[in-house]
């Protein structure tokens, strides 16, 4: 971590995510044992490059949305999100695409919401969010989503949610249907 560079990745600043910390994420089995088939990373200031770089998280769900074969539990991937990103994100627009943070670095600022239905278990692997500091978690009714060594600072999850933490913490926010898992 000593290679990042400090700042919003909204502006010219950025986390720069070195080579290690990428290819460490692609080689070691992800969230809930799953091992990742690639790793998109957001980088607001670079050139995009086709399934490998993006400026913006929706621009990286646009192209994944695309992808033949889709993202599956066979084919999972991840996007990795570094700095502080100010998007409204909905972690479930493509399905076992896992957002990635850089844990007590990566600060999430939007909205971020799950409009995926229903999870099976703790172990389901479609949406999930790891090491991020989310600004504004929304969870709607039905909606369902896993966190896993998150910090959560703001939020509401409504009755008939499912949230799954791992590890997380809870600093502030409306939280009565949440489940804690670790």
């Amino acid at each position: 971590l000593d290679d990042l560079q400090g700042g919003d990745s909204t502006s010219s600043e950025f986390y720069h995510v070195t080579q290690e910390i990428y290819n460490n994420l692609l080689a070691t089995k992800g969230l809930g044992g799953a091992k990742y088939s690639n790793i998109i990373t957001i980088s607001p200031t670079e050139d995009e490059i086709e399934g490998e770089k993006y400026k913006t998280v929706l621009n990286a769900q646009e192209y994944l949305a695309l992808l033949s074969p889709p993202p599956s539990a066979t084919n999972i991937w991840g996007i990795l999100i570094s700095g502080t990103n100010s998007e409204n994100i909905d972690v479930a627009t493509v399905p076992y695409v896992h957002y990635l943070g850089i844990k007590d670095t990566t600060r999430l600022t939007g909205q971020i919401t799950s409009t995926g239905l229903n999870l099976q278990s703790t172990t389901d692997q479609r949406f999930w969010v790891k090491d991020c500091i989310i600004n504004n978690l929304i969870l709607g009714n039905l909606c369902g989503c896993q966190f896993e060594g998150c910090r959560i600072t703001g939020g509401n999850i409504v009755a008939g949610s499912i949230g799954v933490f791992h590890n997380c913490k809870y600093q502030d926010g409306v939280f009565p249907s949440s489940t804690p898992a670790g």
